[in-house]
């Protein structure tokens, strides 16, 4: 009877160690899964900020881009007040005075 009940001890507490495992175990596989999914929000936060960035920095591009294709048609149809409105426009796009080959003084209209 006392063996009996030494075995049933015994078995109690195997169970109870791997019940304690289990729970060891799976709260590491948790805070493993919350790390890696912290940690990809982080990257893909990062690359959505970068992508923000690059497209605000094309879009100013193709602005300037668009603004010379305008200045250079109204130079060539010799309309020169639209030029100046539009080296205006050129300047504000570039931040001021942008210090290319185009950025001679005096008043074009």
């Amino acid at each position: 009877l006392a063996r009996a009940s030494q075995a049933k001890d015994l078995s109690r507490a195997r169970v109870a160690a791997a019940a304690a495992t289990n729970r060891c175990a799976m709260m590491l596989a948790t805070r493993v899964v919350f790390c890696a999914a912290t940690t990809a929000m982080a990257f893909q936060q990062q690359h959505r900020a970068r992508h923000a960035r690059r497209t605000a920095l094309r879009a100013e591009a193709d602005d300037v881009n668009a603004l010379m294709t305008q200045l250079n048609a109204a130079v060539a149809a010799e309309d020169f007040r639209a030029a100046a409105t539009l080296k205006k426009q050129l300047d504000a796009a570039r931040g001021g005075d942008a210090g290319g080959d185009e950025s001679g003084g005096g008043d074009w209209a």
